[in-house]
């Protein structure tokens, strides 16, 4: 908008010369003319003055002529010269839109690197995440398993010592009972021979009641 408003600008500042210009030019028409007037009223008085004057006249208006072709040219030019300045501007504005455009393709392009590379990496931590839960989960398991394991060992271990116990009481009991029907035919045993003892005494003892008798 600077660049319009100082090309505007300029434009005014031309237009207000010509029209200056013109203005002066009307003025030093009229201003001749006057003295045209005065020179003419002035004829029989001085013709030799009136002569040197159209000459300066003609001058005056040839060197006028000349100043308005010189300035409509540099008008012209001046004009040429902004309509390539507003050219150049129009094409330095395209290469910065161009230019801007490829940056903020190239900014897109960035974003999207840094989004997908962001993904990226949420992934990977995602899947990290579940093989170390998988992992945890797969030595719990083991521990479970571990401890089952250690478990069921101990358990075997105390049904065998029970059955151990068991079979070390039963044995005990046999030899117990082993004993005691040991003792018991001992004492038997001894019960019969105290038997037999009293039974062969007595025998003897009859025999010798018998004997006596006989006697």
């Amino acid at each position: 908008m600077g660049i319009f408003d100082f090309f505007n600008r300029k434009k005014k500042e031309v237009h207000r010369q010509k029209e200056q210009l013109e203005l002066w030019i009307k003025q030093q028409e009229e201003r001749i003319q006057q003295e045209k007037l005065e020179m003419q009223r002035k004829k029989e008085e001085d013709l030799r003055r009136q002569e040197q004057f159209e000459l300066w006249m003609k001058q005056e208006e040839e060197h006028i002529r000349q100043r308005q072709i010189e300035l409509e040219g540099k008008l012209e030019e001046e004009r040429k010269r902004q309509e390539k300045e507003e050219e150049r501007k129009r094409q330095d504005q395209l290469e910065l839109q161009r230019k801007q455009e490829e940056e903020r393709k190239r900014q897109d392009q960035l974003e999207l690197q840094r989004k997908q590379e962001e993904e990226r990496k949420r992934k990977e931590k995602l899947e990290l995440q579940r093989k170390r839960e998988e992992e945890r989960k797969l030595q719990e398991q083991l521990e479970l398993q571990r401890k089952q394991e250690e478990e069921r060992k101990y358990k075997e271990q105390l049904e065998l010592q029970r059955k151990r116990e068991e079979e070390c009481k039963y044995k005990e009991q046999l030899e117990l009972q082993r004993k005691q029907e040991e003792e018991r035919k001992h004492q038997e045993q001894i019960e019969l021979q105290r038997k037999q003892e009293e039974d062969r005494k007595y025998k003897e003892q009859l025999e010798l009641q018998r004997k006596q008798e006989e006697e």
